[in-house]
């Protein structure tokens, strides 16, 4: 992500913007059909999952991928954070406890292969769901 005094070239332009990385992600993996980022803050993921079962239900594609990654690169968010004293000093986050004591930020991906049941039942394709994170290396659940 491009930030002020990092200089700019020919990939600047796009390379910062999310919109554009959907895109040519689809591109790399051969991938057809509307590509779009999704930024609504911390619901990202759950509404770019929304609009997938959305765009199946009406019958607009008859499959969707969605993915869902927060990477935290930089530490200016963090010294915002801190310096309004918004983030858990025991970086220990406790949503909804009296004990809460702050805010905290954390990294993950997670995906998901969306279609009609019929469809899959038709290709005895299973759904899988997952979800990756930094302190384990993978958890998968198959869907029924």
């Amino acid at each position: 992500m491009w930030y002020p005094g990092a200089g700019t070239d020919s990939f600047t332009a796009t390379g910062a913007s999310f919109a554009a990385a959907a895109g040519r992600l689809s591109y790399s993996f051969g991938l057809t059909g509307p590509s779009l980022a999704v930024d609504t803050a911390c619901s990202s993921s759950l509404v770019a999952l929304h609009l997938a079962r959305q765009a199946i239900r009406n019958a607009e594609c008859e499959a969707a991928l969605v993915l869902g990654v927060n990477a935290l690169l930089r530490p200016n968010l963090f010294a915002c954070l801190e310096a309004m004293n918004l983030l858990a000093p025991d970086g220990v986050c406790r949503a909804f406890d009296a004990a809460a004591s702050g805010y905290v930020r954390a990294e993950g991906a997670g995906r998901s292969c969306s279609s009609r049941s019929t469809r899959r039942d038709a290709m005895r394709t299973p759904s899988w769901r997952s979800i990756v994170d930094r302190r384990s290396t993978r958890m998968a659940a198959r869907q029924r």
